[in-house]
């Protein structure tokens, strides 16, 4: 019981393992666009006649191709391992956009996110 101290330290420390994604549902509802929602690891996004969103299996997304669902392709870039990073020479961009819009902005530092899945909302 002596070393209680160095677990909570070490608990402290690690960060989360596995990252949350919320729900195709829950994404769309905090202004993430339908085609932009990300869906967990194995599983395809199609977008239901509707238009809602839904994360599926990839043989699931194939039959409900059948019956009119759309699959979204979502295409993942391979970057070089070599990066030129530049010094911004702003803090604050301005981005335009007209009242009732919604921005959507991901930061990738864990440090940074002021939501738990790294998508932040802004009211216009």
């Amino acid at each position: 019981m002596k070393y209680w101290w160095a677990i909570f330290a070490i608990l402290l420390v690690i960060p989360p393992a596995f990252s949350q994604i919320d729900s195709p549902r829950v994404q769309v509802e905090n202004g993430v666009a339908p085609e932009d929602v990300v869906c967990r690891d194995g599983l395809t996004l199609v977008i239901r006649p509707s238009g809602m969103p839904a994360c599926v299996k990839p043989t699931t997304a194939e039959h409900f191709e059948d019956f009119g669902w759309e699959t979204i392709q979502q295409n993942v870039t391979q970057k070089s391992q070599s990066m030129q990073i530049k010094q911004a020479t702003n803090e604050i961009e301005n981005v335009p956009a007209s009242q009732g819009s919604v921005v959507n902005f991901y930061v990738n530092d864990q440090d940074l996110n002021t939501s738990h899945n790294g998508v932040d909302v802004i009211d216009t």
